[in-house]
């Protein structure tokens, strides 16, 4: 596979051979010295404001900057906006001054002032990498705790405007590729007790047409009462459990008519690396077909180690954002340009693996 030069660097084309798409951690903290949430004024969302972009401007490379508010410069970050707006997180409008995101310079971490809580701190990784991302917002999140204590109490931990997100105030998610596990007869059985084990899980679509893409998203439902070293263990654990069931039923399937598992797997291929036009839902069906084939053995991981980074990519809005080169969008083709964009992605991958 190779990586389209608009996107080479970009946080979400960084190599990842498992069927974990993306890990997602964010920090819920508020400053003990101002009112939470709705209760806070205009005075207090404008100080907060003016001493958080103080401290974000002062941020140098060696502690996780530079951190840049890029609705100050137009047309750099359209694209990591884009996903993080259709993904993850609800970013605030650009005529809204009382809200602001403060974004890494390499488009996987950030912070939101003054939406639900003071600070939401929040990092993305590609595959699975809760831990790491843990590492880097704790850092970030003692640092930003300089500019005034954040509320804190001994016996409920992080205090906020939520009872749902006292205690550790963190929520650690995964966003995972099931389309043999979810067909499966026993899944909400499953997910059922994964609930049990404080772990929710729900199908994940960024938009319609990603609603049949077999993605789901899990993560922690309790932050009180657990520390986030027995977050992010569970939250592994589970996540291993799903990849090796995924497996299991992957090849179950391909076991059932292997003659009908090879053809849809290597036709999804030819497709890709060849098609001229492609919708969104259609490039999303022939990604389930592939991650099906990997999943049973048919194609090589390790041929394709940026297939995760495709699936944010597939979309109208972020195709426009990153290849449109100043184009009105009323004359880009999106399907013309996704056809291109596979095509470059998956045309070094060999015909026979």
């Amino acid at each position: 596979m190779t990586v389209p030069e608009a996107l080479a660097g970009k946080w979400f084309m960084r190599p990842s051979s498992t069927a974990v798409v993306a890990s997602l951690l964010d920090l819920r903290r508020n400053c003990a010295d101002l009112p939470f949430g709705h209760k806070a004024s205009r005075q207090d969302k404008i100080k907060l404001l003016s001493r958080s972009d103080i401290f974000f401007r002062m941020r140098s490379a060696s502690d996780g900057g530079p951190f840049l508010n890029p609705f100050e410069t137009k047309n750099k970050h359209r694209d990591q906006r884009s996903i993080l707006k259709n993904w993850f997180v609800p970013l605030p409008d650009e005529a809204n001054l009382s809200e602001r995101l403060f974004l890494g310079a390499k488009g996987d971490q950030g912070v939101l002032v003054n939406q639900e809580h003071h600070y939401l701190v929040f990092g993305l990784e590609m595959g699975q990498g809760v831990g790491t991302i843990y590492q880097r917002l704790s850092f970030l999140s003692r640092h930003l705790e300089q500019i005034a204590p954040f509320a804190v109490s001994l016996e409920w931990g992080y205090l906020g405007p939520q009872l749902a997100c006292l205690g550790t105030a963190m929520r650690a998610r995964m966003v995972i590729h099931l389309p043999a596990l979810s067909q499966d007869a026993d899944f909400e059985a499953l997910s059922a007790a994964l609930a049990e084990e404080g772990q929710e899980l729900n199908r994940f679509a960024p938009s319609e047409a990603y609603l049949d893409a077999g993605l789901f998203m899990i993560g922690n439902e309790v932050t009180l009462g657990v520390s986030e070293e027995e977050v992010l263990i569970k939250l592994d654990e589970s996540a291993n459990l799903l990849l090796h069931y995924e497996e299991l039923a992957a090849k179950a399937i391909a076991a059932s008519d292997s003659g009908a598992m090879d053809d849809r797997v290597w036709r999804a291929l030819g497709l890709l690396k060849s098609s001229r036009k492609m919708t969104e839902q259609e490039a999303l069906g022939h990604m389930l077909s592939l991650r099906l084939g990997i999943a049973a053995g048919i194609l090589d991981a390790t041929c394709y180690p940026y297939l995760n980074g495709v699936f944010f990519a597939l979309s109208d809005e972020i195709l426009f954002e990153v290849l449109s080169d100043g184009k009105d969008s009323g004359a880009f083709d999106a399907e013309a340009s996704r056809a291109t964009f596979l095509r470059e992605v998956f045309g070094s991958v060999a015909g026979h693996l």
